[in-house]
């Protein structure tokens, strides 16, 4: 298995960050913190898509909202503005929402046909799914765009509402493989490193119709890990122990979690800052 020598300063990592769907909770800034020093000691590249408008009855997605219940998705109303600053350099397509109305119908039919989805289910998760993977394709399509065939030693594809600990470093992380935090009938998709072909491999969108025609659900963890095998084996990819955790409406959890770690980082940065001060006066004594 080959792992990828330890960056410094002098030769950092070339990472580029992919960043799909609804930017939920970006106003607290917990998520791109997160990221963002996870990563702090590589050269970053941010691609992303979001969808976003300003319009109540668009800023749902899935099922549209009505009189009687409507699910408080926590996105302010700058949220782009707000990505732009958090994510450096980002390149974002901003998109407003979408019910695919049509492909939902036809999808949710083949699936009803072989009894692959209970009817009760049928209105709400096949658009939110197909939300989900054609909001991955705009941000791969930005992506192939913009990078100009530059080649990455990591490629990662995850969301705008994920909280990363506790921090595994990057480059003890195996090059060359695609890299989940679960496996199991699908991988756990919420974040996922590899190559930028096997990143690719993950583009459900395409072939969504061809996909549910041949397989067994909808699921985005079954059908990502169904198109990545296309191309890849099972022993291409590696799971990895790397927690998260998805920030929803007042969820202070994440935020305590991180403010912890900061002051624990803070504790060690002024013990050590004590203890050279001490050998120093211990040299000229």
């Amino acid at each position: 298995m080959k792992y990828s020598l330890k960056h410094t300063a002098s030769n950092p990592l070339r990472v580029a960050v992919i960043l799909f769907g609804q930017p939920r909770n970006v106003d607290s800034k917990v998520a791109s913190r997160s990221l963002r020093y996870w990563l702090r000691h590589s050269q970053v590249d941010y691609y992303g898509h979001c969808w976003f408008s300003n319009e109540n009855d668009v800023r749902y997605i899935g099922k549209k909202p009505d009189s009687t219940k409507i699910l408080d998705l926590s996105i302010p109303i700058n949220a782009p503005d707000l990505l732009r600053r958090q994510y450096p350099r980002l390149e974002l397509v901003v998109e407003k929402p979408k019910f695919f109305e049509e492909e939902a119908q036809y999808i949710t039919n083949i699936l009803l046909s072989v009894k692959k989805l209970p009817h009760r289910h049928s209105d709400k998760l096949v658009p939110i799914f197909l939300s989900q993977f054609h909001s991955i394709a705009m941000a791969l399509s930005q992506f192939n765009n913009k990078n100009n065939d530059f080649t990455y030693d990591y490629v990662i594809l995850t969301r705008y509402d994920l909280f990363v600990s506790p921090f595994n470093r990057l480059d003890k992380l195996p090059r060359g493989k695609l890299i989940v935090s679960g496996l199991g009938h699908g991988f756990e998709d919420l974040l996922i490193v590899g190559t930028s072909a096997q990143i690719q491999s993950l583009n459900v969108y395409p072939s969504i119709k061809e996909l549910v025609e041949n397989g067994e659900c909808i699921c985005p963890e079954y059908l990502k890990k169904k198109s990545f095998l296309k191309n890849f084996s099972i022993d291409d990819i590696f799971v990895s122990r790397i927690h998260l955790n998805i920030l929803r409406g007042t969820n202070i959890l994440p935020q305590l979690f991180w403010l912890l770690h900061l002051g624990k980082r803070y504790v060690k940065i002024w013990i050590y800052s004590k203890a050279q001060k001490i050998k120093q006066s211990s040299l000229f004594s």
